[in-house]
């Protein structure tokens, strides 16, 4: 059996297709509130049959090699899509758990959020955002974000945010 993972602000509608077209297939719908690579495997492996097959899309793929990990076993074949395989860095969820808690106390829904971030521990976050940018940016970070600022400074963002330059307030 073949068990699609979807990424982090996905859900198992992004593999409807897939689904139609492998009916003996199975997509997870998200991972819950859990934040750990281990937690989310274990979401997975409660849900899934003895033997299966992995496909695993960007977060997804981590999960995917987590799962390897703890239960080489079970997985049968994998196959990995737009996966970034490096281990996540240090304050990387931290940053991710910190939109995600930010949007549900203030009711924001996470598409219409906003992130920014310049390093390797703002993937997660910045992959998490409905805008995620680059603020002058290492490449990886500029490879998984909507969009760059490379040469002016921050105030760019409030003309993201739709704001006129005549509304800004300025001392």
């Amino acid at each position: 059996m073949l068990l699609f993972l979807p990424g982090l602000i996905c859900d198992a509608r992004i593999y409807a297709p897939q689904l139609a077209a492998f009916p003996e297939s199975r997509a997870v719908d998200g991972y819950g509130q859990v934040d750990t690579l281990e937690g989310m495997a274990r979401v997975v492996l409660e849900q899934a049959p003895e033997s299966f097959d992995l496909f695993g899309h960007s977060m997804g793929g981590r999960v995917a090699l987590e799962i390897l990990r703890m239960a080489p076993e079970r997985v049968e074949r994998l196959a990995l899509l737009d996966t970034g395989v490096h281990p996540p860095s240090e304050g990387e969820a931290a940053k991710r758990r910190a939109l995600l808690d930010a949007a549900v106390a203030r009711q924001i829904p996470l598409d219409e959020t906003l992130a920014v971030g310049d390093g390797a521990n703002d993937i997660a976050m910045i992959r998490a955002a409905g805008l995620g940018i680059a603020y002058r940016a290492k490449p990886a970070v500029a490879a998984v974000a909507d969009a760059r600022i490379e040469v002016n400074d921050l105030t760019a963002l409030l003309y993201a945010q739709g704001y006129a330059r005549k509304d800004w307030v300025e001392n």
